[in-house]
């Protein structure tokens, strides 16, 4: 799909205005724009250790969505999503932006509402959010799940690196929440039925029990056993970010629909991964007719000493993210 061919007429009405403010698409010929923005906003707060946005590529904009809100023709608010080839289904929420003089007048929310209803209208059925921890306010992750209905799926610790060294500890890298919405379903509550898991899964007790801290309910059922072979994603360590201010996490995905998860979790334990989240349904096998499985991420922290009290969470994931901390800490000793 080209990206002058997404529909956003059939997942929204015509522009609207908030106030004096114009609903908009963004293009690549307004790169220069959307960079100055998010140079102005997050210049002080990150300086150079920011690489962002990355997403103005020809693949990014054939597959993403990239919207804003203009004053009087200038642009003072954007967003974006993305998609790869081999997951059409599911969007991941990208950059967000809103210059300062103006917020508080609901236009972060309103592109969360935006995004989610062009996401549905262009075969999304599954959006994916990773919310920042590294501030005390925590207002991206209210905004997704408390006001949009997300479901927490777990943190990971020290995912990209040191963003603002002023705010987190010297070489630490910044956490992420990680979110995901069904779009096929019409209310939070249809989504938040999601934390029931009806079929069989293959995870270590104390595993099991973290996933139950952020709600989930195993009902074990049959063994899965259309769910092996080729898969996405595939069982590959995804490397480190790398940059000036510090290292981030290694991170790998293990199909925990298959009995093979246990020993490869406990291969995984012995190389120094640990948990990060329980994603249910969000694996896809190669096959003609996919086929939906549960995984979960495992991360294995920098090279250096992690400060989990910089992790700033809302009650929901507390108690997960105080397991974390103990096998984080239990693996340190």
């Amino acid at each position: 799909m080209n990206a002058e061919n997404i529909d956003y007429a059939s997942a929204m009405s015509a522009e609207r205005e908030l106030g004096q403010l114009t609903f908009v698409t963004v293009d690549a010929t307004r790169e220069e724009e959307v960079r100055a923005l998010f140079a102005t906003e997050y210049g002080q707060e990150y300086a150079d250790s920011y690489v962002g946005p990355t997403l103005f590529t020809t693949d990014a904009l054939t597959r993403g969505i990239h919207i804003g809100f203009e004053d009087d023709g200038k642009l003072i608010a954007y967003a974006t999503t993305a998609r790869r080839p081999e997951q059409p289904w599911l969007y991941y929420a990208s950059d967000i932006v809103v210059s300062p003089e103006y917020r508080g007048r609901g236009i972060g929310k309103l592109m969360i509402e935006k995004r989610l209803e062009l996401m549905r209208g262009n075969g999304g059925t599954v959006a994916h959010f990773y919310l920042v921890c590294g501030r005390q306010e925590r207002e991206s992750q209210k905004n997704i799940l408390g006001h949009a209905g997300f479901t927490p799926l777990g943190i990971e610790p020290f995912k990209l690196p040191g963003l603002n060294t002023r705010r987190l500890p010297e070489g630490q890298a910044e956490s992420m929440a990680i979110a995901m919405r069904y779009l096929e379903c019409e209310s939070a509550e249809s989504n938040r039925k999601m934390r029931i898991v009806r079929h069989k899964i293959y995870l270590p007790d104390k595993y099991r029990e973290a996933m139950q801290l952020l709600g989930f309910n195993f009902q074990d059922a049959t063994e899965r056993k259309d769910v092996a072979g080729k898969m996405f994603p595939p069982l590959v360590e995804r490397g480190a970010i790398v940059k000036k201010s510090g290292k981030g996490s290694y991170t790998v995905h293990v199909n925990v629909s298959v009995p093979v998860a246990l020993p490869l979790i406990k291969h995984y334990q012995e190389q120094g991964f640990l948990l990060s989240a329980f994603c249910p349904g969000l694996g896809r096998t190669e096959s003609e007719e996919p086929v939906a499985y549960d995984y979960i991420r495992m991360y294995k922290p920098p090279g250096m000493q992690c400060d989990f009290s910089a992790i700033h969470v809302l009650p929901e994931l507390e108690a997960f993210k105080e397991f974390q901390e103990k096998e984080y800490l239990d693996k340190a000793a």
